[in-house]
């Protein structure tokens, strides 16, 4: 008889940042100054007609009687453009980190679920750089990869020397499941799952000894065990960030840096899955400590660069063995997991089977896995160009451009979309299926917030809030999602197309707050310090995870007030269209 899972839904996310060059309007050539432009030229209406009857964002302002040339004001608005905040059309976020133009997935319930809203915020990415080309003259690229050319061309400052920029993952987990647990049993999957997740790299940065090909873009870039920093050159494996946008009694949000950005539809969907898998076992109590390793940050460098899999990695138990071994033991496990909690689910089924023949493939016919494996088609195609003479040898920079032009998304300039070898790759989607994501959110918090965006408009929002101004009392009223998993079908009948009525019916259902911190910031981290007290006493790093997650604190701190300062910004922008909207009432 099977036993009980009580493993949460596996709630997705995915953030990444695109590596983004403009070309210079004072020669050939392309500069690395592009990422802030590329957000600030965005214009939301760009998406109201890629489609009939799509997401209109100026029907945020139906409600407040504007005409068209208002409407157009409204988005031209200094405060509205500092914010830089876009709710897409299927429940993405685009934004501006740092430098770099981003975008996050919607909140997604499976991973072929988040893989296909990955390639449709792509399909807007590649779709906005064109549409700056239109509307402004500007010739951007866009590159889907975790890394920057550094010095090693001649001295140059290409790009970013020495940059490593995210593909970020997200998973829901159950509180019930302590920080000491999730460090013990996360870490090592984390590191192992390289020779499968990896997107490869050619040489080496940040210090580290040359390489002419690595599996990981970002191994070079990991310095630490554990930690709370996300960006720098000595990042941690195991990320303590935990903001989980939801009740923070119940879920927790485990932030995971260390993975690659994946062109290849089978790498991105077996990360997703194959992860969703391994904290599912944690929360079972399924997963033991076998897979624990002695270094964690020497054992991720060394797997990046055994290319072919030959070398052993040492176990806390006090055996060696291949990464590539581990892995496929791990998979096995995943299956007998399936089996003893009566886990059927075709998607997280099919990771596993799918897991388990690309590894037996990695381990004899390696080049079968062309086209499914990123680290395995990005090195076949620049060994290919070697043996043609096209490119002398990998220490040639030919080598490394071809790293990187495999990873820009322009169809008609990158190599993985090279007609030919795009023929070539494996596919889990469909083209149309791609292009129907873009405007088609999945049935989760995201789907809501953009039917409460069409409906009255969204002053602001996060994975948790929605901010919505109520016309008539002159104030905002939020409101707050706080299950990441609840039905569609019970958010879907609060949607109304009256504004008050819509406020009534989500205030019955106890999804407003009078507040814009419905809980104290800070009870958020109580349970994340008593757990780091635990953690400390148990562990050789736990000095320094107490010490990370106290500054932690400070951090949010200075976030909340931050926030607060926002709030007034955007307080200050209702204020000004107050005026007018009363002016237009007035009239009525």
């Amino acid at each position: 008889m099977s036993r009980e899972s009580k493993a949460i839904p596996k709630m997705i996310g995915i953030e990444n940042e695109y590596g983004c060059l403009i070309r210079s309007k004072l020669g050939n050539y392309y500069t690395d100054e592009g990422g802030a432009p590329f957000v600030w030229g965005f214009k939301p209406e760009w998406f109201s007609f890629a489609r009939s009857g799509a997401w209109d964002p100026t029907a945020r302002l139906r409600d407040s009687h504007m005409s068209d040339n208002d409407a157009h004001e409204y988005f031209k608005d200094t405060r509205w453009q500092s914010l830089l905040n876009f709710l897409m059309p299927n429940g993405a976020r685009f934004y501006l980190d740092m430098a770099h133009p981003e975008i996050c997935i919607p909140i997604c319930r499976n991973p072929l679920e988040a893989l296909l809203h990955d390639r449709a915020c792509e399909w807007m990415m590649n779709f906005i750089r064109e549409k700056h080309y239109e509307v402004y003259g500007n010739e951007y690229r866009l590159f889907k990869n975790n890394t920057a050319l550094g010095d090693e061309l001649g001295g140059r400052r290409s790009i970013d020397s020495g940059v490593s920029y995210s593909t970020h993952e997200n998973y829901l987990v159950s509180r019930g499941v302590s920080i000491k647990e999730l460090v013990a049993k996360e870490l090592p999957f984390l590191v192992i799952r390289t020779v499968l997740t990896g997107a490869g790299k050619v040489w080496a940065q940040n210090g580290q000894p040359h390489a002419d090909y690595q599996l990981s873009q970002r191994s070079d870039f990991f310095g630490h065990t554990i930690g709370l920093h996300t960006t720098g050159t000595s990042r941690p494996i195991k990320n303590f960030r935990d903001h989980p946008y939801a009740d923070h009694t119940r879920f927790r949000r485990v932030h995971v840096i260390p993975g690659d950005g994946n062109m290849c539809e089978m790498a991105e969907f077996l990360k997703l899955g194959l992860t969703s898998i391994m904290f599912m076992m944690i929360e079972d109590g399924f997963l033991d400590d076998r897979f624990s390793l002695v270094n964690p940050v020497s054992d991720f460098h060394q797997i990046s660069r055994d290319i072919y899999f030959r070398e052993k990695i040492h176990l806390s138990e006090g055996v060696s063995k291949r990464p590539i071994d581990l892995m496929k033991e791990y998979a096995d496990l995943m299956w007998e997991y399936f089996e003893t909690f009566g886990i059927r689910d075709e998607i997280l089924r099919m990771a596993v089977t799918e897991a388990r023949r690309l590894l037996g493939l990695l381990d004899s016919h390696m080049e079968d896995c062309f086209g499914e494996l990123d680290h395995v088609t990005k090195r076949m195609l620049i060994e290919g160009a070697i043996e043609k003479g096209r490119v002398s040898s990998w220490r040639d920079a030919k080598a490394k451009m071809m790293d990187v032009q495999y990873a820009n998304i322009n169809p008609t300039e990158g190599l993985f979309y090279r007609p030919k070898t795009y023929a070539r790759m494996k596919k889990l989607l469909t083209e149309v299926e791609v292009e129907r994501a873009v405007f088609s959110p999945p049935p989760t918090r995201s789907r809501f917030q953009v039917e409460v965006n069409k409906r009255f408009g969204v002053v602001s929002w996060d994975w948790q809030k929605t901010f919505i101004a109520m016309r008539d009392r002159r104030e905002l009223f939020v409101v707050c999602t706080d299950d990441p998993s609840i039905p569609w079908e019970k958010l879907e009948g609060l949607l109304c197309d009256d504004r008050e009525e819509f406020f009534n019916r989500c205030t019955e259902a106890g999804m407003t707050s009078p507040n814009f911190f419905p809980a104290n910031i800070s009870d958020s981290y109580r349970f994340v310090d008593t757990e780091a007290s635990e953690f400390s006493t148990s562990t050789e790093q736990g000095g320094d995870s107490l010490k990370c997650l106290k500054k932690m604190r400070e951090i949010e701190g200075d976030e909340e007030f931050l926030h607060k300062k926002w709030l007034e910004e955007l307080r200050k922008f209702l204020e000004q269209k107050k005026g007018f909207l009363t002016e237009r009432e007035d009239e009525e």
